[in-house]
């Protein structure tokens, strides 16, 4: 049964009255938290006195053997915990100066350590060398960290460790001895106070925690009372024996308030608004969404790798099948190409078919209502060959009717389906034939390539084709199990077609829903590699997904229909393999595709990029290879174009997500499609004529 149900009723309004509102509120709340991030809150200014105050109030005697710990970089998913639970065992304090990207992608662990009793300082949203490059920009980059520490947490920071140390160095707080750096004069403008450092851990170049642990030792004295260190593991490893030194040595490690008292105050939290809540849900939802797309970014992975393993082990059981035997008998076969219009390229199709070498075989061109001169240029043919070209003319009912009328009508044993925009090479008949000497096999998969690769777009489907062909029709092979009999070149036993009832109308994709029809019924679908067509592809942006979304869609259709093969008893390799593979993989993949993509672009936002170029890397790779075997044997212009594979991750997947998810729409609307018929151009024709020329150059040399 279609899945179209209830065409243009109270199911499409009510699903895109939910999608707009759905969008309509993602976007306000996207806009909402952008613009709280932007926009400062209130801050009373610090004087350069003050700050100055504080760095005479650091300097005193009194705060010898005295230390203040700071950790940046916070936080982090591996060590941020580890650290926080060492200190609170020790019962020692430290600051955490948290980046804004960070507290974004982990807003628990931030909130962790404020439970745990700790500072929290502004540690800039970027960690950019670049912050200090206007006032308008550091003025962002607290604004934005502090907002998002604000709603994580509940707190308001008054510390700002400047990244890399810029402009504050080595000194506690802005030194009256020294020039004034406008960048810290900016950040006391703003409200927070510069923090510096004196001992320099270098645990952020450090390998192992015992590097650590002695240039640790080696930094220290009574005069110097900051450490710096980082959220990085081999610091939460060395921290616990730079505790224990620093207690059997006599030191007292105080909060940081300690040792700048007249500049400690915390600000009041910003007023409450309306817009507190949909902030802090968009950030619960923005670190939420993080965590789960990267999950199903590795689950992505592992299904890829799976289908991988398992494509190569059906493949490798098909090396070890022998092919099928030569024919002892030449069966009828009758070969239907069904035409709408097809005045282009129908000519060059029937004489294809006409040079075949197989000796029994009729050509039935079934007319379907065509309004151009398709059926004057067949009527040409079948006078010229009149006892192997007959024309059917039917009125237009489309492609599926227009087959099963001509079966009824066919006196072949087999059926050769072509379409009227390919050509079949001369030993394609032959070639089919073959395999249905076996007489559990129901239907031929036959090959299929472009007429040519010119243009990105034509690569992109030439591409396609092969790697589709050469590696999952050859793998379901092995089982009989190939999911669809293309269009352009397939062969049917015509009984089992009968038996059918012909091919079904009630979907899209009759070539696809036949060859689940037969599978339910126990026949196999082998393919057949050397069995070849040519086939015209679209040329223009919205041909193509014209036809891939019919294609999509009545893909879906298809599994709708035979879904309930799942669950039937006794469960086949159909229910446990063909049909989940082709929902897993041709449905749900293609709508998780995008959102990978989105937690990538999110990961860069956020300042992860090792863990964004990383993931990038491997899929491209693992595209690479795949395609590389896929493409191993064929011409070399056809080889080359594995070089095309991140090209075609960044532009033509994206294409085949639109129609995947707009297919899902239209099933889910209930709105449905129409038949979608893409425009010739007579590359079929000039396909044909030129390799006819080439074929006669080569007999007359």
């Amino acid at each position: 049964m279609p899945i179209h149900k209830g065409r243009g009723g109270a199911r499409k309004i009510t699903f895109r009255f939910l999608v707009v509102l759905s969008t309509f509120l993602f976007v306000a709340a996207t806009f909402i938290f952008c613009i709280s991030l932007l926009v400062p809150s209130p801050r009373e200014a610090i004087s350069a006195n003050a700050a100055y105050e504080s760095y005479h109030y650091y300097q005193l005697p009194d705060h010898q053997k005295k230390i203040a710990l700071s950790f940046d970089d916070g936080p982090d998913p591996e060590a941020t915990k580890k650290i926080v639970d060492t200190l609170t065992a020790a019962g020692v304090p430290a600051t955490f100066f948290l980046i804004g990207q960070h507290v974004l992608a982990y807003p628990d662990l931030a909130r962790y350590i404020v439970d745990k009793g700790f500072t929290i300082g502004n540690h800039t949203f970027t960690h950019s060398l670049r912050v200090h490059d206007s006032p308008q920009r550091l003025a962002a980059e607290l604004a934005a960290t502090d907002r998002i520490i604000e709603r994580a947490t509940g707190v308001r920071t008054r510390y700002y460790r400047p990244p890399y140390l810029l402009t504050i160095g080595i000194d506690p707080a802005p030194n009256p001895w020294t020039s004034e750096e406008p960048a810290n004069l900016w950040a006391l403008q703003m409200g927070y106070v510069p923090v510096g450092i004196d001992i320099d851990s270098h645990d952020w170049d450090a390998t192992t925690a015992e590097g650590i642990i002695q240039r640790f030792e080696q930094e220290i004295n009574d005069s110097r009372h900051i450490a710096l260190f980082h959220d990085v593991p081999h610091t939460a490893e060395a921290l616990p024996e730079i505790l224990s030194w620093l207690k059997a040595e006599g030191y007292q490690i105080v909060p940081l308030e300690e040792l700048l008292v007249p500049t400690a105050g915390v600000p009041p939290l910003s007023e409450a608004s309306l817009f507190v809540p949909v902030e802090t849900a968009y950030l619960y939802f923005l670190s939420h969404a993080n965590v789960g797309l990267g999950a199903i970014g590795v689950l992505l992975l592992g299904l890829l790798l799976l289908r991988i393993f398992v494509l190569m082990s059906l493949l490798a059981r098909k090396n070890h099948e022998a092919p099928p035997p030569p024919l002892s008998r030449y069966p009828l076969i009758s070969v239907l190409i069904p035409a709408y219009n097809e005045e282009e390229n129908i000519e060059s199709t029937v004489r294809s078919v006409l040079q075949s070498d197989y000796p029994r075989r009729e050509i039935i061109v079934i007319d379907d209502g065509s309004t151009d001169s398709t059926a004057e240029r067949v009527r040409a043919l079948c006078k010229r060959y009149p006892k192997v070209v007959r024309l059917l003319e039917v009125q237009n009912g489309g492609k599926a009717r227009a087959l099963t009328i001509a079966t009824e009508d066919a006196r072949g044993e087999l059926l050769v389906v072509l379409d009227a925009d390919a050509v079949l090479e001369s030993h394609a008949l032959h070639a089919f034939a073959r395999h249905f000497i076996d007489p559990r096999v129901g239907a031929v998969a036959g090959k299929v390539y472009t007429t040519g690769t010119s243009g990105l777009l034509g690569k992109f489907q030439a591409l396609e084709y092969c790697v589709g062909q050469n590696i999952e029709k050859r793998a379901f092979s092995a089982l009989g199990l190939v999911g669809v009999v293309p269009g352009p070149a397939g062969a049917w036993r015509t009984s089992a077609v009968r038996e059918a009832g012909g091919f079904p109308t009630d979907t899209l994709v009759e070539d696809q829903d036949m060859t689940l029809t037969l599978l339910r019924r126990g026949w196999r679908i082998n393919y057949e590699p050397t069995a070849i067509a040519y086939t015209e592809t679209p040329a223009t942006l919205s041909a193509f997904l014209a036809q891939r979304f019919r294609w999509v869609y009545g893909g879906i259709e298809c599994f709708w229909k035979h879904a309930a093969v799942i669950a039937e008893q006794p469960r086949t390799v159909l229910a446990f393999l063909l049909m989940p593979h082709n929902f897993i993989f041709g449905i749900v993949l293609p709508v998780m595709y995008p959102l990978i993509d989105l937690v990538l672009i999110v990961s860069l936002f956020m300042g992860f990029w090792s863990e964004a170029l990383i993931p990038i890397l491997i899929f491209t790779i693992v595209d690479m290879l795949y395609v590389a075997w896929a493409l191993n044997g064929e011409p070399r212009h056809l080889q080359r174009l594995v070089f095309v594979v991140p090209l075609l991750r960044i532009v033509y997947r994206q294409l085949l997500y639109y129609t995947v998810l707009r297919g899902l729409v239209r099933a889910i609307e209930g709105t449905g499609s129409a038949w979608n018929k893409v425009a010739r151009l007579g590359e079929t024709k000039r396909f044909f004529e030129e390799r006819l020329a080439k074929e006669h150059l080569a007999i007359s040399k």
